[in-house]
């Protein structure tokens, strides 16, 4: 696997550590890549091109992430308007700020999926504790009226998250919040007028 050729750790459990990423990395490059394909990427890796990436590779993916959170933020904000006009009956709630926060998580898991090639176990992954994708208060799990219940899957037992969902349900239904609101790895926001929503409820249009 040729990033983690060039990075093993120097301390007196590299080699252990190092053995333990590449049998964990092999199946990984295998559903993606022929044999002929990871010997080319290889010799690649060794070229002063090639170790000129890996060198510069760690700094290219924190400076892609930071340009990616105003855009991010930027979207938010966008579709938190066009939801308002959308839906005027709830401009006067907490359910704006609570869809334009599950944009905000949905946003965030693709920034991080990008980089991590899974998804986060957790919110607090995405908050300053972690990536710093979201704000504290929201990683938190609980913001603007609404409790926000993050769940990995893992669909094939492999230990690698391979999508999420979410739910949010206001603090105090029919005063927090008028709906519940669910999402997933899909992108597509869902919501339930009487209970708690799920992959079963009416999308927002």
């Amino acid at each position: 696997m040729p990033p983690i050729l060039a990075c093993r750790a120097r301390d007196p459990f590299a080699h252990m550590k190092y053995n333990d990423m590449v049998e964990l990395m092999i199946p990984v490059y295998d559903r993606h890549l022929t044999h002929d394909e990871i010997q080319g990427l290889i010799q690649f890796y060794q070229t002063p091109l090639g170790k000129r990436l890996l060198e510069t590779l760690p700094q290219i993916t924190k400076d892609s992430m930071a340009a990616m959170i105003p855009w991010a933020r930027e979207v938010t904000e966008k579709v938190m308007s066009e939801m308002a006009e959308e839906f005027p009956e709830l401009r006067a709630t907490n359910d704006i700020s609570a869809l334009g926060n599950l944009r905000t998580i949905n946003t965030a898991c693709v920034v991080y999926m990008s980089k991590h090639e899974r998804f986060p176990a957790t919110l607090t992954d995405l908050g300053p504790e972690g990536e710093n994708l979201i704000d504290a208060t929201l990683a938190s799990g609980t913001k603007s009226g609404y409790v926000f219940e993050y769940k990995p899957v893992d669909t094939d037992g492999d230990g690698r998250i391979e999508g999420y969902q979410v739910r949010a349900n206001p603090i105090k239904p029919g005063k927090s919040g008028l709906r519940f609101y669910f999402t997933d790895d899909s992108g597509l926001i869902r919501f339930s007028s009487d209970g708690v929503a799920s992959a079963d409820s009416p999308p927002i249009s």
